[in-house]
């Protein structure tokens, strides 16, 4: 509970610390600290922030101990519970570093694309998901796992690449709401895949010996839980969009 709530004030933090720098930026006093706090105040988080934030609280707040917990019988890329705690709590600085590079941190002089700082941690997201499948030394159905994790992270990459090019062109807009649709049915195809795999992974490796490795029930039931959340947003996208297409094909028609 206390990484979720972390969590939860790092997304309103980093919400807040967008608000400010962009009114800041378009002022003359440049009060960016009085900016912000009115923005922690008065502003919220939307659905997907919030779902992003219990996950990530959650794998922060039970990885730590799973990942600072001395190795009895195994060593550290042999277990796959601190492998896989020690890689999504690196993926998730990644997500918020990659927040405050887009949010303009570093001033107006160094204010990147968004998604310029998205093909960026996917790309990084995709070495290092690639660097655990290949160095750690767990069985085969947890590398599979993690390597549906770097097959993600390939597909992030892909999307912000073949996003940034259509955008420039007049028909990027009907282009790129499909590009969304598609991404966000993708993202759940491989979320359900990675927590479906991780989950027969924990079942495999509890029946044969560790019943008893409360690490391995936490990555066996908390790890499925959050990647499952974290893709419940696009669900909510993909229902928005065919909301609005069936209200476009009604105003269209007269219905």
């Amino acid at each position: 509970m206390f990484g979720i709530a972390i969590a939860t004030g790092v997304a309103r933090g980093l919400r807040a610390l967008n608000v400010a720098i962009n009114e800041s930026y378009g002022s003359r006093d440049h009060l960016l600290l009085l900016d912000f706090f009115k923005a922690w105040f008065v502003g919220s988080i939307d659905y997907q922030d919030m779902a992003l934030a219990i996950a990530g609280g959650s794998i922060v707040g039970l990885g730590i101990p799973a990942v600072l917990t001395k190795p009895e019988k195994s060593k550290f890329l042999e277990h796959p519970a601190r492998v896989l705690f020690a890689l999504f709590i690196a993926l998730i600085i990644l997500g918020v570093a990659q927040n405050l590079l887009a949010a303009g941190i570093f001033g107006p002089n160094f204010h990147p694309n968004p998604l310029v700082c998205m093909l960026g941690a996917a790309a990084t997201g995709f070495v290092w998901s690639l660097y655990a499948t290949v160095r750690s030394r767990v069985s085969p159905i947890w590398r599979v796992a993690i390597l549906l994790i770097c097959l993600s992270y390939a597909y992030d990459f892909y999307y912000g690449f073949q996003l940034l090019g259509v955008t420039s062109f007049a028909s990027g807009r009907i282009y790129t709401q499909y590009s969304i649709d598609l991404y966000c049915t993708m993202t759940i195809l491989l979320n359900g895949s990675i927590a479906l795999v991780l989950v027969l992974a924990g079942i495999t490796e509890i029946a044969m010996g560790k019943f008893k490795d409360w690490r391995t029930w936490t990555a066996t039931l908390v790890i499925p839980i959050c990647v499952i959340l974290i893709a419940t947003p696009m669900v909510y996208e993909l229902v928005r969009s065919y909301q609005l297409e069936q209200t476009s094909i009604r105003g269209r028609t007269g219905l």
